[in-house]
Order: structure tokens, then C-alpha cells, then sequence
């Protein structure tokens, strides 16, 4: 699990510009808190990926694959 935090400077409302890496990838999971403002570093949701063992990732590669999904996120 990786939290999605506020990458904006000043307080806005809350908009995804992408969600397209947590969409397009199946082991990954968008938990989206449905707050209005984004504000600078508050927590507005977070990334899950999961692995079933058979895939080979270890609890590092899969927190390593949630960080960079969640880096694809943007705010508008």
C-alpha cells in the first residue's frame, strides 16, 4: 500500500488529472477517500497492489510497483 497524497501548493478541489496506471494495471487498486479539497501532503486516498505468490514479487517489489503506480497520479 502506498497513500496518495496532496501534490498541489495551495488548497483546491480535489481532481484526478490520471488514473490510468491504477486502471490499466490488475493488480492494482485505487482507495479514493472522496475528500472535496486537496490540500499540500494530506492524505486523499492510497494505491493496493496485491500478488498471489505465484507471480514472485516479495512484499518489497510490490510496495516498490504501488509506489510507482501511485506516482502516476496527478491532481488537475
Amino acid at each position: 500500500m502506498s497513500n496518495v497524497l496532496g501534490t498541489v501548493e495551495e488548497p483546491r478541489p480535489a481532481r484526478l488529472g490520471t488514473v490510468e496506471a491504477v486502471l490499466e494495471d490488475a493488480d492494482a487498486s485505487l482507495h479514493w477517500y472522496g475528500k472535496d479539497e486537496v490540500r499540500p501532503l494530506r492524505k486523499m486516498g492510497h494505491v493496493t497492489v496485491t500478488g498471489d505468490g505465484e507471480t514472485g514479487r516479495d512484499a518489497d517489489a510490490l510496495l516498490a510497483h504501488a509506489r510507482e503506480v501511485r506516482e502516476a497520479l496527478t491532481f488537475e
